[in-house]
């Protein structure tokens, strides 16, 4: 079946069968936590950048929630047309925010879950 990680079934020293994660890509059981792989690496090493977890994104909603204000305060005022069109912009630019961070929180979330065959150095999602 398309998109479930590939095992093999092995028999350990003791008589049970033992499944065994594969390389989606050439089929190796070398495989082990991309996350264990970077750690053990080198600093320096150009891998580690390459196979590093994505930065973490903190929402800024202080600028958006300052903005917002300002806008509802030129609702109240009487000035509506620009305190409407500031009050949206900040909305929009708190919702912007907000969706960058939760990519970033998905993205590191899939990171931690993936694998590295050790044979062909290809990361995948088992």
């Amino acid at each position: 079946m398309a998109g479930l990680p590939a095992f093999s079934l092995s028999v350990d020293g003791s008589g049970d069968a033992v499944a065994v994660l594969q390389c989606k890509r050439c089929g190796s059981t070398q495989v082990q936590s991309l996350e264990l792989y970077v750690a053990t690496m080198d600093p320096g090493s150009a891998l580690k950048k390459g196979f590093a977890q994505p930065a973490e994104e903190k929402a800024a909603l202080v600028g958006p929630l300052l903005v917002t204000g300002f806008g509802v305060a030129l609702l109240v005022s009487g000035v509506i047309l620009p305190g409407l069109l500031v009050t949206v912009g900040g909305a929009v630019w708190g919702a912007r925010e907000r969706g960058m961070e939760q990519t970033s929180q998905r993205l590191r979330a899939q990171w931690s879950k993936k694998m590295i065959c050790m044979h062909c150095k290809e990361p995948f999602l088992p």
